[in-house]
């Protein structure tokens, strides 16, 4: 059945990062409605509170094809019914010895209120650096991005109340990241993933967040945030243990180190992973934060389950001590975190 509309709407594809090896290719995206929106540093607030709720009740077009275009080769998908798409295959892209960004190609041609639409989008791989040491990987509320998830009040004003010029990194969180990721020689271009509870709707708002505030590029693994009716076991650890799975299979050469705080899961998920792949863990980081429950409960857990590549820090400095003991970045970062 073919349904109209008095105008015709803009559809875009918002394809994500993706990211990828010679072993394997992994890309996100989704197909919707355009509702322009505009990320400005000088934006009221009545434009901001717009922009951010516009983000949330996004319209999707669900069921459409989408093509991917790699060199001389083409790959076929259809969206979800909330308008996604994945595109993940083996093998993957070659690595250089040098970091770098490769674009892609997408098209998808569909009807959508009886009209006919052709739209096309380029979309970034991410290929790391042959030369990396290691990786890093990061949780973004409350470990980078100061989100008070566990104040209610505090986290509806962040979410809605303010656009990615105004919020706030944690204190000096970005030239700890930003020093291993050159590594102790300062060229090693260890590749940097954030893995983050964040719901795909905020995609572009958390990463001019993260361009704004100079952290490495690096792809932005969020979660969908209508992802329902999907039985899964008790041991079952989200969209974090899935995303996490995906890097350290393309990557298997690489170790990592973790970064999450205390206000979710990031303890639990993170010596998982530990124990799922022995030896691949460097060392995991979990900022401590004001909030008596969760602090009683992580040291509950703690205390059962004993991780041993866990450090719980109160500040960066002295998260960027240990890094610096280990070798893995050079001194430069502490004396620029003791001044602030």
């Amino acid at each position: 059945m073919k349904y109209f509309k008095l105008h015709r709407d803009k559809v875009i594809i918002q394809p994500y990062r993706g990211f990828s090896s010679p072993l394997n290719f992994y890309l996100r995206g989704r197909i919707l409605e355009d509702k322009n929106i505009a990320i400005h540093r000088d934006a009221t607030l009545f434009d901001t509170i717009k922009s951010n709720f516009n983000r949330w009740e996004s319209d999707e077009i669900p069921h459409v094809p989408v093509t991917l275009q790699v060199a001389d080769t083409q790959y076929e998908t259809t969206t979800d019914r909330e308008g996604y798409f994945i595109f993940e295959f083996s093998p993957g892209l070659n690595q250089q010895e040098l970091e770098e960004w490769q674009f892609v190609d997408l098209v998808s041609k569909f009807q959508y209120w009886g009209q006919n639409y052709q739209i096309s989008a380029h979309a970034e791989i991410f290929l790391p650096s042959t030369r990396a040491k290691l990786g890093i990987i990061t949780d973004i509320d409350d470990t980078i991005l100061q989100t008070d998830v566990l104040f209610r009040l505090k986290l509806l004003r962040n979410t809605f109340g303010q656009n990615s010029f105004q919020r706030r990194q944690l204190s000096g969180v970005s030239q700890w990241i930003n020093a291993l990721h050159r590594g102790v020689n300062e060229d090693e271009q260890n590749p940097v993933f954030y893995v983050s509870k964040s719901p795909r709707n905020i995609f572009d708002y958390l990463a001019n967040f993260l361009t704004i505030n100079d952290f490495p590029k690096g792809p932005v693994l969020l979660r969908d945030f209508g992802r329902q009716g999907i039985k899964r076991s008790k041991d079952y650890l989200g969209h974090k243990e899935d995303e996490i799975d995906r890097i350290l299979n393309t990557y298997p050469d690489l170790k990592f180190i973790f970064f999450g705080d205390i206000a979710g899961r990031d303890p639990q998920i993170y010596h998982y992973i530990e124990q799922k792949y022995p030896g691949r863990v460097l060392a995991i980081f979990i900022r401590d934060i004001d909030h008596k429950r969760r602090r009683s409960a992580f040291e509950a857990w703690y205390s059962a389950a004993q991780p041993s590549k866990l450090t719980l820090i109160r500040s960066t400095l002295e998260g960027a001590k240990d890094t610096y003991a280990k070798g893995w970045h050079g001194k430069g970062v502490l004396e620029k975190l003791d001044e602030e």
